[in-house]
């Protein structure tokens, strides 16, 4: 799967990078590609989101 992804000072505690598509008259578009996040507890978001951690 690739290595961890580097923590830096804003200290995710998970990171990935996703790619969105979909499929219109039979090709695949790229509808969305960025770096998603968890945080630290009392650091911003639990859930998966693009927004920084604090």
């Amino acid at each position: 799967m690739g290595q961890p992804a580097a923590r830096s000072n804003y200290e995710a505690i998970n990171a990935k990078h996703r790619i969105e598509l979909r499929l219109r008259q039979n090709k695949w578009e790229i509808v969305w590609i960025g770096r998603q996040s968890k945080c630290q507890p009392n650091r911003g978001h639990q859930n998966w989101a693009s927004g920084r951690c604090q």
